[in-house]
């Protein structure tokens, strides 16, 4: 049975989480889910910034991260996880 593995790249905005969870991704050829362009395509949809918008990020970033875990695939999430809702998520 293969080990699946969820790898969490956080941290303050500006550390170069990002570019740290793309190499991850490139080298090990795994599914990213970054949290900052989902909200910024909710707000590109209309939807005004806000608590919910960053909320609502997360929980697709978490629901996409499900899908791609039960298709037997490991992943990388690369997110701030400036609150303790969306830190909590990281952590299930």
């Amino acid at each position: 049975m293969k080990k699946l593995k969820v790898i969490i790249v956080s941290g303050l905005p500006g550390t170069g989480k990002s570019t740290a969870a793309e190499g991850i991704t490139n080298t090990l050829a795994l599914p990213i889910f970054s949290v900052d362009p989902i909200e910024s395509s909710i707000i590109k949809s209309g939807i005004s910034k806000s608590f919910e918008t960053g909320l609502a990020a997360y929980l697709v970033a978490e629901t996409l991260a499900a899908e791609q875990l039960a298709n037997g695939l490991s992943i990388v999430i690369d997110a701030v996880s400036p609150v303790n809702e969306a830190r909590q998520m990281c952590m299930v």
